[in-house]
């Protein structure tokens, strides 16, 4: 008895001098304390909207929330009136609100004084089309930005209707599943096209973006616009390509958010000529060549930041990518009968770019080498798979036989995800197919000049009212196109 007695003793001892041992705070410690994923976020629940405003002259005005409508916050339904998801991720972080209101959408005093604290930022995706942040000002009230509008709601509820998510769960599923029809989907593309022309003897390229639409009823609706209309995370951007006569002839590419004041560096100029092959939510790859000289050289930036150093070859595909690069140049210098070691791969790291080919998107390169006492070029393309959000996934969709078989004077195609809307360019046109008749077009665009596919973005279900109404709001300008339905 003794013996037990004391042995209880010294164990409670040895707890109670653990407990007083001073706690590790190093990263070697804290990078073994996994967090728990959390089940529940501040944001949870159900919001009522109790103010909207305008913070940029540009906004569209073209989004559907108003004053009085609810929002609704759950692991399993994020529902903003006609934006939803029902695979919701969500993460946060702690920043200045100042800050972050400062560097996200500009200056704007009124909202500014009244965050300048840390405060708790809420992002929502789904890996798709929807994306918002919110910011958490206390339990009960969040702001959030969403098409050039201000929105400040109150908290109603820290839950959210079961039955509302199951209905919204329930009709995801069915739209997964297939169970609805492919004829019955409503489908959405915008399409960027680039068109080469000549001016005064100067080769000029004009961009436009056409938006075709095929509702659930099977019709179709054809928009066109000036310059490139990119759908982002949280909002749609222009990428502009115009000549600056202020000092000296220079060639610009520009982009900004459609909704929120012009970033004016956000910029590319050159007195070469610059040339757009691909654009998507995040990126934009392009070639810069001088006039009088032979070959280009691409380069990729991301689309945010246009003023900012050319992405390498090791920024899009890591140590793989400079390998095939190297292994690519040095098979591509054997071919041309001179030694691999004349073309410096280092100088070609910067010089990657994306372009279309048989309706596939491909990286690609210019080689430069010396032979016969004069510089030479060669575009090669490099067989890469980028290990970022770059998508070039559309050519999966189809066969390139398939086209060709549909369309014998095919130069591109694309195809939308589910495959019920099928776009084929010819030499002169654009032959929109459903599912249901590859060998009659519903439709049909015409092109003139020597065109070429430079942005693809496919939208479906509640997404292509959406892009529709902002679409809409820029300056459309007539097209013509053929319902042969």
């Amino acid at each position: 008895m003794v013996i037990r007695i004391k042995t209880a003793i010294l164990m409670i001892s040895l707890l109670l001098l653990s407990s007083c041992i001073p706690v590790n705070t190093s990263s070697q410690t804290n990078d073994n304390i996994v967090t728990p994923k959390a089940s529940k976020h501040s944001v949870q629940g159900t919001w009522g909207i109790e103010s909207k405003e305008q913070i940029a002259d540009s906004s569209n005005g073209k989004a559907d929330l108003e004053k009085g409508d609810e929002l609704y916050f759950d692991p399993e339904l994020v529902l903003m009136k006609s934006r939803y998801s029902t695979t919701p991720v969500f993460s946060s972080k702690y920043v200045n609100g100042k800050n972050y209101f400062l560097y996200k959408y500009g200056n704007h005093e009124a909202v500014q004084a009244q965050i300048d604290k840390n405060l708790e930022v809420i992002s929502i995706s789904d890996g798709e089309r929807f994306y918002q942040d919110i910011l958490m000002l206390d339990h009960n009230t969040i702001l959030f930005v969403y098409s050039g509008d201000l929105y400040r709601a109150k908290r109603k509820s820290d839950t959210v209707d079961k039955n509302l998510i199951t209905e919204y769960i329930a009709l995801d599923r069915e739209i997964l599943s297939g169970s609805k029809s492919l004829e019955r989907i409503d489908t959405a593309l915008l399409l960027g096209i680039r068109t080469a022309d000549e001016i005064e003897g100067r080769s000029v390229n004009n961009y436009h973006t056409y938006f075709i639409r095929k509702n659930e009823e099977g019709n179709i609706t054809v928009y066109l616009t000036h310059d490139l209309f990119i759908p982002r995370q949280n909002s749609y951007w222009t990428a502009e390509h115009f000549m600056d006569y202020t000092k000296e002839p220079l060639e610009v590419i520009k982009a900004k958010d459609i909704g929120i004041k012009e970033n004016s560096k956000n910029s590319i100029s050159s007195k070469n000529k610059l040339i757009t092959t691909f654009v998507d939510p995040n990126y934009i790859s392009y070639m810069d060549t001088k006039e009088g000289e032979p070959g280009s050289d691409y380069n990729m930036k991301e689309l945010d930041n246009l003023s900012g150093e050319p992405l390498k070859i090791t920024d899009l595909a890591g140590a793989t990518g400079l390998k095939i690069l190297s292994e690519t140049t040095s098979k591509e210098a054997a071919g041309l009968g001179i030694d691999p070691k004349e073309i410096d791969v280092q100088e070609e790291v910067e010089n990657i770019g994306i372009v279309r080919e048989n309706g596939k998107w491909v990286f690609a390169t210019y080689l430069h080498y010396e032979k016969e006492g004069s510089v030479k070029t060669k575009k090669v393309n490099l067989n890469i798979v980028p290990n970022n959000d770059i998508d070039m996934d559309s050519e999966k969709n189809f066969s390139w036989a398939k086209i060709k078989n549909m369309v014998p004077d095919a130069i591109d195609a694309v195809s939308s995800p589910k495959e019920d809307l099928i776009v084929i360019q010819s030499p002169d046109e654009l032959l929109i197919y459903s599912h249901e008749d590859t060998v009659y077009p519903i439709a049909s665009i015409p092109l003139y000049g020597s065109s070429s596919i430079v942005m693809e973005e496919w939208a479906s279900e509640r997404f292509s009212s959406l892009w529709e109404e902002a679409f809409k709001s820029t300056e459309r300008i007539p097209v013509e196109y053929s319902i042969n339905q």
